[in-house]
């Protein structure tokens, strides 16, 4: 486990229960993680653990019962500890102009697609390396929104169930707002791609020579 944690995670906090008594001492008091956490950086670790992208493993934790009672509460507080409720995401180009704006809650994840009727690049459909993708040819919804506790792989688009709108159009809204507050270009309309932008400014300047 330590070292997938270092091979996959920016920040791995390793601890192991076995004889060590300062460990186990940290989780006589009382189950409040912020406590736990400040205590294990800095009598154990001696360095801070970056919460929003490390992988704590407990070891040997069969040697410590209170610390295996304790992981109930770094559950149940897990959104509170990244300090946010909700993940934003965006692309705007990869291989091909596809503009998607998005947010991910503890539950449900929500997508905008603003360039809908978009033929798929024809190389995600011919490259072998690609084949094992099962890319549709055109992308013909707006909108997507899945239930992650019941549809963890996302085959199930709900956008369109009534029973779901007032989620939908929450994160619709949340969305909207993120946009705004980050001054998202996609506001103002379509995007030029950066290649497209870096030939427009070459040529222009040989047009002026």
């Amino acid at each position: 486990m330590n070292e997938f944690g270092k091979a996959q995670f920016t920040n791995t906090a390793y601890f192991n229960f076995d004889g060590d008594e300062r460990l186990k001492s940290i989780f006589d008091h009382d189950f409040n993680i912020y406590r736990i956490i400040s205590e294990l950086e800095t009598i154990v670790l001696g360095r801070k653990i970056i919460i929003e992208y490390a992988l704590i493993i407990f070891d040997e934790e069969q040697e410590c019962p209170r610390a295996i009672h304790s992981l109930k509460y770094f559950c149940e507080n897990r959104l509170e500890l990244c300090g946010r409720e909700c993940v934003y995401f965006e692309k705007t180009y990869h291989d091909n102009y596809d503009p998607i704006r998005g947010v991910r809650t503890e539950r449900y994840k929500y997508v905008i697609n603003f360039d809908a009727q978009v033929l798929y690049d024809v190389r995600l459909l011919t490259a072998p390396r690609y084949r094992w993708f099962r890319f549709p040819y055109l992308k013909s919804k707006m909108e997507e929104l899945y239930d992650l506790l019941l549809d963890p792989d996302e085959t199930l688009n709900l956008a369109k169930r009534e029973e779901y709108k007032e989620i939908r159009d929450k994160l619709r809204r949340n969305v909207a707002h993120h946009m705004k507050e980050t001054n998202d270009p996609l506001l103002e309309g379509p995007m030029t791609c950066p290649y497209y932008r870096k030939e427009r400014a070459e040529m222009f300047e040989l047009s002026e020579k």
